[in-house]
C-alpha cells in the first residue's frame, strides 16, 4: 500500500477539483449585450494615404451598451467585433516616422465616433 504524503494529497485534491473553479471563466460576450458583429474599415491620414501600422480603439459612448475593442490597423485596413452600439473612437500608430496628431490619441479629443447598426457597413475614419 502506498502512504501518500499531506503534500501529495493537496496536489491531487488540486488536480481533481482545481477545473471546477475555472468553470464560467471566459471572454463570450454576454446576451444581455446584443449583437456582437464582425467590422472592418479603413483608416487614412491626414493627407488622404492609409495608415501604414497602428491600432484602433473602441469605447462605449454609453456605459453598459457595447464593450471595449481593438484592432491593428496594417495598410489602412482593420477588422474586429463589436457589438451594435455607438463607441467613441481613438488611435494610434506604430511607425514613428510619422507622427499622428496628439488629439487623436485620446477618446475625448478624437472627434472620431462609429455607430455600428450592423457588420456590413465598412467604417471610414479620415484623420483630418
Amino acid at each position: 500500500m502506498l502512504k501518500y504524503s499531506r503534500i501529495m494529497r493537496t496536489v491531487m485534491t488540486f488536480l481533481a477539483f482545481g477545473p471546477l473553479c475555472l468553470t464560467g471563466c471566459g471572454t463570450s460576450p454576454s446576451p444581455a449585450m446584443g449583437e456582437y458583429v464582425d467590422v472592418s474599415g479603413t483608416v487614412n491620414t491626414a493627407d488622404g494615404k492609409p495608415l501604414k501600422s497602428g491600432n484602433i480603439y473602441f469605447e462605449p459612448e454609453t456605459p453598459g451598451q457595447g464593450r471595449e475593442a481593438n484592432a491593428t490597423v496594417a495598410n489602412g485596413a482593420f477588422k474586429t467585433k463589436l457589438f451594435l452600439a455607438k463607441y467613441r473612437v481613438a488611435l494610434d500608430m506604430e511607425d514613428r516616422k510619422t507622427t499622428l496628431p496628439a488629439k487623436f490619441t485620446k477618446f475625448a479629443t478624437s472627434g472620431q465616433h462609429a455607430e455600428i447598426k450592423d457588420g456590413t457597413t465598412p467604417l471610414v475614419f479620415d484623420l483630418k
